[in-house]
């Protein structure tokens, strides 16, 4: 039986030889596509290009953003749906079509319920409506982006 000693010494020498090699390959880096439906020239775009190249600079070039201007990636449902699927995809978007996803973000559109500051306080303290449900467990605040219903728990 040989010496355990000697065993694990060859076993670490094994590993340095194999893994010196693994710490000369080049650091991974990871790419992002970012899609927007704004067009070239708009500040928005310039805005993101300045975005992605920050984030390049602050990872060292381990995060890339490549910029997509004008939808080039696909209408803004699909791309949502591919990154519900797990694709390596970002997309601007706003709160009334993500809450068709995430329930919770719909409160975002709260804003454009009322207009005024008062009007904001009385939603704040409405009572809870006919079929028993308090205006905080409200389900169906805004479902959809083509909804004209901006009224919480609206029949």
């Amino acid at each position: 039986m040989k010496n355990p000693a000697v065993m694990a010494c060859a076993a670490l020498a094994l590993w340095a030889l194999g893994g010196s090699n693994a710490l000369a390959q080049a650091p991974r880096t990871f790419t992002l596509k970012f899609n927007h439906v704004l067009g070239a020239k708009e500040p928005y775009h310039e805005g993101f290009l300045k975005w992605a190249k920050a984030v390049e600079q602050r990872t060292n070039g381990g995060v890339k953003i490549e910029v997509f201007h004008s939808a080039q990636l696909g209408h803004e449902e699909d791309i949502i749906e591919q990154i519900r699927q797990g694709a390596n995809i970002g997309q601007n978007t706003d709160s009334a079509r993500m809450g068709n996803y995430v329930p919770g973000i719909a409160v975002m559109n709260g804003p454009y319920f009322v207009e005024t500051l008062e009007e904001v306080a009385r939603l704040r303290k409405a009572p809870i409506d006919s079929s028993g449900k308090s205006r905080r467990s409200c389900s169906s605040m805004v479902r959809s982006p083509l909804s004209t219903s901006r009224a919480c728990c609206a029949k």
